[in-house]
Parts: C-alpha cells; structure tokens; sequence
C-alpha cells in the first residue's frame, strides 16, 4: 500500500472520465493491483447571504468585500474517487 499527499496553491482541473480510465488501464497494464484516482478540492464560494448582511457591496456590476471581521466566504470540499476492478 501506498499513500501520496500533496497541495495545489493555484487552481486545478481535474481529469475528465476518459482520462481517469486511460491512467487506470494504463496502470493495470503495468501490474498494479488496486488503482484509485483521488481528488480533493477546498475551495471559496461566498456566503448565499453576504449582500443582505453587508459583507459584500455592489458597484457597477461588481461585488467588493466590505472590511469587517465576518468573511463573506464560506469553505467547501470536495472529495472524489474513482477506481475499477
């Protein structure tokens, strides 16, 4: 068994469905026994209620953060994985 970690500082795509098909052929034909492909993505979007509690402020089409101690952000995840037999 083995285990990989990692970060990403800039963003990521992730791989479409073929290419997660052709990495786990390809590694089968190379005799690995157990291929999993893992994602993990933490990622900003803002809070559905930032405008109405003024964490936010519009301007010609533009939203602005308005500098208090409340972050118009919340943190999401998301975890994926893929793998056959």
């Amino acid at each position: 068994m083995q285990a990989l970690s990692g970060a990403f500082v800039a963003p990521a795509t992730l791989p479409n469905t073929d290419q997660l098909v052709t990495d786990y052929d390809t590694a089968s034909s190379n005799g690995a026994a157990n291929v999993v492909s893992l994602a993990l993505i933490n990622y900003a979007s803002i809070k559905p209620d930032a405008l109405t509690l003024g964490l936010l402020t519009t301007s010609n089409g533009q939203l602005f953060n308005v500098i208090c101690a409340t972050s118009p952000y919340i943190t999401n995840s998301l975890f994926m994985a893929a793998g056959g037999s």
